[in-house]
């Protein structure tokens, strides 16, 4: 079940003051049988977060958005029928998806 392959880029940015960052990781294609079968193959799916954040004297406010582009492809499937049923609604596999777009605001007060 490991990707064909993984990569991660991003830019980062700092002043004295601000704060940027925006981060891209992929991950490749894989397999979630090991016989390799074709209705088990995940495609490859992105994930994108950005952060900004700036500090005023000792307070910090930051906000991270989680998977900007709110991507919901599949990230895993548990086998749970002994052959590949052709009608999904008689299936009992499970399908987990990449979450949806999340926001978090922080606050820092250094004293």
């Amino acid at each position: 079940a490991a990707p064909r392959y993984t990569i991660a880029g991003g830019v980062l940015y700092k002043t004295a003051h601000w704060k940027f960052s925006l981060i891209d990781k992929t991950v490749g294609p894989q397999f979630e049988t090991a016989d390799n079968s074709r209705h088990y193959e995940l495609g490859s799916y992105s994930n994108v977060d950005a952060n900004a954040g700036v500090t005023i004297g000792p307070v910090e406010l930051s906000a991270t958005v989680s998977n900007l582009l709110n991507s919901r492809k599949v990230l895993s499937i548990t086998q749970n029928d002994t052959t590949y049923q052709t009608n999904q609604l008689q299936s009992l596999d499970q399908y987990f998806f990449q979450p949806t777009r999340s926001v978090m605001v922080t606050l820092k007060a250094r004293f």
